[in-house]
């Protein structure tokens, strides 16, 4: 297939090397030299994939399974590459084509409705096929797929290196049962790894004129350490407005917080940088949220999501509407959720969820469960052969495809206020996503135990843990079990 070049703006070349890294990079605001700069042209030697350079596999078909909006590229044959394509499909493409010429193969993509991707994979493993090479699916319907022990220890995929930029090894270790022998790939290779990322956007101008607090403090408490969840919840004080004035909440108030009451919830808990599991000699997950830092998280969150100045148990339409309309101070989200502000004049700033308190060293940036997991099945017959495809696919994606999504998609047409202000934090949020293994997995409701608490906006978060801790830890009995 010939090869088609891919054009990309100056500014991604110029950040190729930093943009999963989390460097505090200054970006150019002058893209006036998109559609100018190729990336075959860009010097992509700094870090490539430990894969020898003769390495073919001539004739050969790498099989991937995945959902519709997967995003690992266009049909090859029914995409049309002009000056026109977007950006990022472009880069999507490019991709196939390249690693369709790096080992002379040819890219299959097979899709499958979202919550029957197991079932199509559980099905052929058990009949002892060879129906695909990699597997991706939604984490949340997944999740069990993994423990059955349907797919290949990453440890045994020979070309997949974990501290390779393009892995998040963080978040592998994190929601895998044992840390050290994961079965479940996650970073570059999936557009995913960044779009269910936590942030949340504030809005400037409310800041400025109802709190006295600049743009750039806001972005300064962040780089101080000192953006924690008793900071927002003093920020969202007394800005509840009643602006029709029929004495009661509704939608055409002012609020300091606008959520739906849910994933709002989780992304809050698993961001708070506290541990809800953790690992015992041998690296398997063991409960470790009853205590008394939990319970004041609760507090917290309750106070966050219950007070007077915030308003809960709206639709995702809704909370768009109002932050949109410039009357909620906060809004949490995915990076996903920019899109559809898009068109809103609000002007507002992205920064990453607060800690718990300054203690805390870092931000914790959760992903969201509906992001995607990447696994080889057990019967794969050449597991060198989908390892090395694998790594170049996902070395791919860090090099041209997250670049494309991150630095054009995200921090120029979705992000307001002052850019370079706004892409520090953006690279703060990216180099630290991280999971709780409770955050993805099932653990008899225990996974659910902070939404409950925080929903009936009574902290019972003790006699909670109580009546579930029982069916938490067969759970984890189970799973260790089944993998261990």
């Amino acid at each position: 297939m010939k090869k088609r070049s891919l054009t990309l703006a100056l500014l991604v070349c110029m950040l190729l090397a930093t943009a999963c890294t989390g460097q505090n990079t200054p970006v150019a605001t002058d893209t006036t030299a998109a559609d100018t700069v190729s990336t075959d042209e860009v010097d992509d030697t700094v870090i490539k994939p430990d894969i020898p350079s003769d390495l073919r596999y001539d004739g050969n078909t790498f099989r991937i399974l995945a959902t519709p909006d997967a995003n690992y590229g266009p049909v090859l044959d029914d995409f049309e590459l002009d000056k026109n394509a977007d950006v990022l499909q472009q880069a999507l493409y490019n991709r196939l084509i390249r690693t369709e010429e790096r080992f002379g193969i040819t890219m299959e993509l097979n899709y499958g409705v979202e919550q029957q991707i197991l079932g199509m994979s559980r099905a052929s493993v058990n009949a002892n096929s060879d129906d695909f090479d990699m597997v991706a699916d939604v984490a949340i319907w997944h999740r069990e797929g993994v423990y059955e022990g349907l797919y290949m220890p990453v440890n045994d995929l020979k070309y997949i290196d974990l501290d390779k930029p393009w892995w998040s090894k963080d978040y592998i270790e994190s929601v895998s049962i044992n840390p050290n022998d994961p079965y479940i790939l996650f970073g570059a290779i999936n557009l995913k790894s960044v779009e269910r990322s936590a942030c949340v956007l504030f809005n400037i101008d409310m800041m400025r004129d109802v709190k006295g607090i600049s743009e750039q403090e806001m972005y300064d408490l962040v780089i101080d350490g000192k953006w924690t969840l008793d900071k927002m919840i003093e920020l969202m004080k007394d800005t509840y407005t009643d602006e029709n004035g029929n004495t009661s909440a509704d939608l055409n108030d002012t609020y300091g917080f606008v959520h739906t009451d849910y994933n709002e919830i989780k992304f809050f808990v698993f961001s708070s940088g506290l541990e809800f599991t953790g690992r015992d000699e041998d690296g398997y997950p063991v409960l470790a949220l009853n205590n008394e830092r939990s319970v004041s998280l609760a507090d917290k969150l309750i106070t966050l999501f219950k007070g007077e100045d915030s308003f809960s148990q709206l639709t995702q339409g809704e909370t768009v509407e109002i932050f949109s309309a410039g009357r909620s101070l906060f809004y949490i989200n995915r990076f996903i959720s920019l899109g559809w502000l898009r068109d809103s004049n609000v002007n507002y700033g992205i920064i990453p969820p607060p800690k718990y308190d300054e203690t805390i060293d870092e931000y914790y940036v959760a992903v969201g469960d509906h992001t995607q997991w990447q696994m080889v099945p057990l019967t794969e017959p050449d597991p060198d052969f989908a390892s090395a495809v694998i790594e170049y696919l996902a070395y791919e994606g860090y090099k041209d495809v997250i670049p494309a999504y991150y630095d054009i998609t995200v921090k120029f047409k979705y992000t307001r206020g002052d850019l370079e202000g706004s892409s520090k934090m953006l690279d703060i949020i990216m180099a630290n996503q991280r999971n709780d293994f409770m955050s993805v997995n099932s653990l008899g409701g225990m996974e659910g135990i902070f939404n409950q608490v925080v929903r009936s906006g009574n902290n019972n978060f003790s006699s909670q843990y109580a009546s579930m801790v029982n069916g938490a830890n067969y759970r984890l009995k189970q799973y260790v079990s089944n993998l261990g």
